[in-house]
């Protein structure tokens, strides 16, 4: 049993192809048969558009040199595939944790398991990030997302610290 993925935009009845408009029959009837000089039909949409790159995508591959959907459509599916797989991945977009592990292995030779669950600072479990220092390139320790960007917003200064601490206290 196929899925039902939405209603015709025509007749309303279900549709059952993924990113289609229309039903089978209002496709049949509505689709295009052949394209006027200098234009092309969405082959998702079915709307008529100037074969320019301002409505298509360019791609060498094709005969024309552009996509057959137009860039709404193409938005519409690339922003319907990135939500699923994002829920899929339980929130976490599609390839982020891949390229963490890329970085932290490449970068300073450590796996995620080497990377603690708290802060160093606060103890926030919130976004862990590598502190390291810019100079020498050595790595530090693991900070939160806040207070990694605070010591960076201080220019990595102790006594730039000390005085913001001294004034709050005031």
């Amino acid at each position: 049993m196929s899925h039902k993925y939405g209603k015709c935009s025509l007749c309303e009845t279900a549709v059952y192809r993924l990113n289609s408009k229309f039903c089978g029959s209002c496709w049949d009837v509505n689709r295009p048969k052949k394209n006027r000089e200098g234009f092309w039909h969405c082959s998702q949409c079915g709307v008529e558009f100037p074969l320019t790159d301002q409505h298509f995508h360019k791609n060498a591959h094709a005969d024309n040199g552009f996509g057959s959907k137009c860039k709404p459509c193409v938005r519409e599916y690339n922003t319907a595939y990135y939500r699923k797989r994002k829920a899929e991945n339980g929130g976490v977009p599609p390839y982020r944790h891949k390229a963490r592990e890329y970085s932290l292995r490449h970068a300073y030779g450590l796996t995620p398991e080497d990377v603690p669950k708290n802060c160093q600072v606060c103890g926030s479990t919130k976004k862990i990030c590598v502190d390291h220092c810019h100079e020498t390139g050595r790595l530090r320790g693991f900070l939160c997302d806040a207070c990694n960007k605070s010591a960076g917003l201080l220019q990595d200064d102790a006594n730039l610290l000390r005085a913001l601490a001294d004034y709050l206290e005031k």
